[in-house]
């Protein structure tokens, strides 16, 4: 959980994270880019041939005086991904640390 605090405080201006699997049969995830493009920004980095997971943070207000920030989990399964890679795509274990 300190890797979200880190990645996601506010004297850090990263809002989005994408993590992929380290290689072609690894489960395991690796952080490969942090960025401050918003939803945006992530949407390009998402590959048509790889699973990846995203997190974004966004920020909205109904009115001037108010601003609420929200959290987005993003999984992503290219329509192009190995049959085995979509299959395995919801049990990969999330980084905590």
């Amino acid at each position: 959980m300190f890797f979200f605090f880190f990645l996601f405080s506010p004297l850090r201006r990263s809002d989005l994270a994408l993590w992929r699997p380290q290689d072609d049969r690894s489960d395991k995830l690796i952080l490969t880019q942090t960025g401050s493009g918003g939803l945006d920004e992530l949407s390009g980095l998402l590959n048509d041939s790889k699973a990846s997971f995203g997190y974004a943070r966004v920020s909205y207000s109904n009115d001037k005086e108010s601003q609420r920030e929200k959290f987005i989990l993003i999984v992503w399964i290219g329509k192009d991904t190995k049959v085995m890679r979509k299959a395995k795509a919801g049990l990969f274990p999330w980084p905590t640390n």
